[in-house]
């Protein structure tokens, strides 16, 4: 919206929705599907799903509906599914061939996505994880305390994997 892109978000996972911009269409998310391929105004779809259906929706969206379709894989579904079964790696390759751009949070993926022929100049990188970059002045500012647990304990674990809407805020 800052940068002049209007959006919508439609969440087929839950009934999260913020009475604008994100809309649950989650009840009813099979019928919404193809009723949105069908009839789907939007010019470019950003598909956030690790679902090989959702992926050759997708490309049917792309060639046959003529829409920019980006996919993001984000697990190991596609690497598991190249080492282990040869007809969804069929079926992802068929896909992830049709879709406009892969958008990939590791390198594997970005390995496994050209390995299953989509064309490497439509491969992108956009890592899960950015540690922060802590300047001297940030670091003061943080209790010694949790200083003083980070370096007793290994590994510290932190993750985030919510997202749940206050008032057009995401929580977390």
């Amino acid at each position: 919206e800052r940068r002049g892109v209007d959006y919508i978000i439609y969440n087929a996972v839950s009934a999260s929705q913020d009475g604008g911009r994100v809309v649950s269409v989650c009840r009813w998310r099979r019928l919404w599907t193809l009723r949105y391929l069908i009839t789907g105004r939007e010019p470019a779809v950003y598909l956030m799903s690790d679902r090989l259906v959702t992926w050759l929706l997708g490309a049917f969206a792309a060639s046959w509906r003529g829409k920019r379709v980006l996919v993001q894989l984000r697990n190991s579904f596609l690497a598991d599914w190249i080492a282990r079964s040869p007809v969804r790696r069929m079926l992802a390759g068929f896909a992830l061939r049709r879709l406009t751009h892969v958008v990939c949070v590791s390198r594997l993926l970005m390995r496994c996505a050209v390995s299953v022929g989509v064309d490497a100049r439509r491969v992108h990188w956009a890592p899960a994880f950015l540690p922060p970059d802590l300047a001297p002045e940030d670091r003061s500012s943080v209790a010694a305390e949790v200083w003083a647990f980070v370096e007793s304990h290994r590994p510290v674990i932190a993750a985030n994997g919510k997202v749940l809407w206050y008032e057009g805020q995401d929580l977390y």
